[in-house]
């Protein structure tokens, strides 16, 4: 049988995480699952909330980081574990502020690899907040040239936030969301899409090779940088609307964002810019092994 993990990267907001794992063992009974819970250095008491909630269930497993990894680096410290200690075969980075309930979601995870040979499958996702559906992800495909345009707003805005000048905020993040869309037409398909970092299903195909997510990031940009090594590399990545997942957009993220607006921002920029040159090197690559060492 089919090892599968879900891993749960946690920060700070505990009843998200609750009701997160809860969803999976009320709903997923006719696979045994395991899930991995990573508390990414909480500095409040919800690790050991955690510990006290769950520590007598056998297949949850939670583990705690010395220090705050950032997105990839916190999911990765979960995927390792479900793929070395749980010699997992399929393995779940799902974000802590979504909801699984459908009952048949693994054996329909399986059930397609089995089928398409996936490498890393997308579910359907729908927001909580306005009900929209947020896969394939909307925003991505992009060149050199439009990396380097969109650098350019990221430090001026970046700048302007430093200095405290907001006047130009709200316009600056407009022309960034342009520069990075897509258009309608370039996610017709089902495969080899972007897709929505709060859940990613990675296949045997995938985990027998690699080591998680591209470890250059902290926040930000993961799903981008994913997208462009898939596509160097030919491994394929599908959207299957007939798993379901629902998502509180922005629960998660809003748990790191704390502070004046100001800090917000500088912290956003600072992230964004990183990820943003993370991609930009990956896009200039040419051999498959320079690719394939960003994911192992």
């Amino acid at each position: 049988m089919n090892r599968f993990s879900f891993v749960i990267l946690h920060y700070y907001t505990v009843e998200d995480t609750i009701e997160c794992v809860n969803s999976i063992l009320e709903n997923i009974k006719s696979y045994k699952v395991s899930i991995v819970i990573v508390d990414n250095a909480s500095k409040n008491n919800s690790y050991r909330i955690l510990l006290s909630k769950f520590s007598d269930v056998d297949n949850i497993h939670i583990i705690k980081s010395e220090k705050n990894l950032g997105f990839a680096n916190g999911n990765n410290l979960g995927y390792l574990y479900a793929k070395d200690k749980l010699k997992s075969d399929f393995i779940c980075l799902l974000n802590n502020d979504t909801v699984i309930n459908q009952y048949d979601f693994v054996d329909k995870c399986i059930d397609k690899f089995e089928e398409s040979k996936y490498y890393i499958l997308g579910p359907d996702i729908v927001s909580t907040v306005d009900y929209k559906h947020q896969n394939p992800h909307k925003f991505g495909v992009m060149d050199i040239k439009k990396i380097n345009s969109l650098l350019i707003q990221l430090y001026i805005h970046g700048i302007f936030s430093y200095i405290g000048i907001e006047l130009y905020i709200n316009w600056l993040l407009k022309k960034i969301k342009e520069l990075s869309k897509l258009k309608c037409d370039d996610y017709k398909s089902k495969d080899n899409l972007i897709l929505h970092g709060s859940c990613l299903i990675f296949s045997p195909l995938y985990v027998n090779k690699y080591s998680g997510l591209c470890k250059k990031t902290f926040m930000y940009g993961e799903e981008e940088i994913l997208f462009y090594i898939c596509k160097k590399l030919n491994l394929k990545v599908e959207y299957y609307p007939e798993i379901l997942i629902y998502h509180k957009e922005g629960s998660s993220t809003d748990s790191i964002l704390v502070g004046s607006k100001r800090n917000k921002y500088l912290f956003y920029y600072k992230n964004k810019i990183q990820s943003t040159h993370a991609l930009r090197k990956i896009i200039r690559m040419t051999k498959d092994k320079e690719v394939e060492k960003e994911l192992l």
